[in-house]
């Protein structure tokens, strides 16, 4: 991997303290890629962060044009589609 110029960070006791455990673990090779996996982990967050705001906007759209569902009434059909589909399983068994 290409490395960027050397910056210098500063970070609070506690965060010292938790790059010490993990290097000391054998997790990670320097205080660098404790960092570096913090901010990857960072960024995956805010992007699963913004795809869940993305699914709620859908929905609250769904809901406010009426396309919703009985939690009830998806349950009923669910059930009933595993009903259906162990019934196909017991007459596969027996062919």
């Amino acid at each position: 991997m290409d490395r960027e110029p050397q910056q210098d960070i500063s970070v609070n006791d506690e965060g010292a303290e938790f790059i010490r455990q993990e290097l000391e673990a054998g997790r990670f090779d320097s205080a660098s890629d404790v960092v570096n996996e913090a901010l990857r982990k960072m960024r995956r967050l805010e992007d699963y962060r913004r795809w869940l705001q993305a699914r709620l906007a859908e929905s609250e759209k769904d809901i406010a044009a009426g396309r919703v569902f009985a939690f009830e009434d998806v349950m009923d059909e669910l059930d009933e589609l595993d009903k259906r589909e162990q019934s196909e399983l017991r007459q596969r068994r027996r062919a």
